[in-house]
């Protein structure tokens, strides 16, 4: 399954794409402005969850963020007769 949040920010330059991801990374337009650790802790979540992370930005038209995780192999459920109290 693959997941996504885009803004409209300034970008972020190529050079720095994968940086981000690393704790306490902040581009110098935004430095101060928190602690630098959301996107790593999103990265570590997603890895955990054996899934990928990455951006795809462009200086001036914003960001999108996309992860991904592996399906959990769960097709639809059907409650099952026996034992539900289902006649049939």
């Amino acid at each position: 399954m693959v997941f996504y949040v885009e803004d409209t920010g300034p970008g972020i330059p190529d050079d720095r794409k994968k940086e981000i991801f690393e704790k306490y990374a902040q581009l110098d337009e935004h430095k101060y402005m928190g602690f630098g650790l959301g996107l790593a802790m999103c990265r570590m979540a997603v890895e955990l969850h054996k899934g990928r992370i990455w951006v795809e930005s462009e200086r001036g038209k914003g960001s999108r963020f996309f992860f991904s995780v592996p399906s959990c192999g769960m097709e639809t459920v059907r409650p099952s007769r026996a034992g539900s109290g289902l006649q049939g």
